[in-house]
């Protein structure tokens, strides 16, 4: 499958002048709450600046939950009677997303895609997410540990998929965050190996911060 919606793929945060009602579901960001619209704010105005801000994926850090679906790179589902595994190019990350049936652990190590379970309403595939590392972000906003996400995934067309999210933080969103993926079936495409550190030019500088730099030839 592959992320394909006709529309030009922007960075991940606001990387235009277009308001958010102009930008597609994924890329507008939630409506945020005190120190988590505080912190919003204070990352526009480095942007705006020029100035580099900190970024886990300039680390070769998985990009998680919710991101894990805006990368401009192809997916492979594999599904069997237990799992359904989810894996895309884009920084070799794999979900797994239990349908047999297993509740959410009571005691789980937040990861960077969190812990997944689903089953199905008819032709839809309901997963529900939990367990969420802060490092991941939400359109580059922050959000707390309460993420809960929960996906409607349906076959929107023979060679099509709809994935319908719903993100839940009551302690970071004035509201629930709503997105919708369109995904392309190409049955001649595989997926590649993708090193981020093979050609990592994303360095931390004095400040601890990360940002691009290239070397004068």
């Amino acid at each position: 499958m592959d992320r394909q919606d006709g529309k030009d793929v922007a960075a991940p945060g606001r990387a235009s002048e277009e308001s958010d009602a102009a930008l597609p579901m994924y890329l507008q960001s939630p409506v945020l709450k005190g120190e988590y619209e505080a912190e919003r704010k204070r990352i526009e105005a480095l942007s705006r600046k020029g100035t580099p801000v900190e970024d886990s994926g300039a680390m070769c850090l998985p990009q998680g939950m919710p991101a894990f679906w805006g990368g401009p790179y192809a997916f492979e589902i594999l599904q069997t009677d237990q799992q359904i595994n989810i894996s895309q190019e884009w920084n070799e990350q794999t979900r797994r997303i239990y349908i047999d049936g297993r509740p959410h652990p009571k005691d789980y190590d937040p990861s960077f895609n969190g812990h997944s379970i689903g089953h199905w309403e008819g032709g839809v595939l309901v997963v529900d997410t939990i367990g969420i590392r802060a490092e991941t972000k939400v359109v580059g906003a922050h959000h707390s540990d309460a993420l809960h996400i929960v996906e409607r995934i349906r076959q929107s067309a023979p060679d099509a998929l709809e994935v319908e999210m719903t993100a839940y933080d009551p302690k970071a969103f004035q509201q629930p965050w709503v997105a919708i993926y369109p995904l392309r079936h190409k049955p001649d495409m595989e997926l590649q190996e993708y090193s981020c550190e093979e050609n990592n030019r994303n360095q931390v500088d004095e400040h601890g911060v990360t940002h691009a730099t290239i070397a004068p030839k």
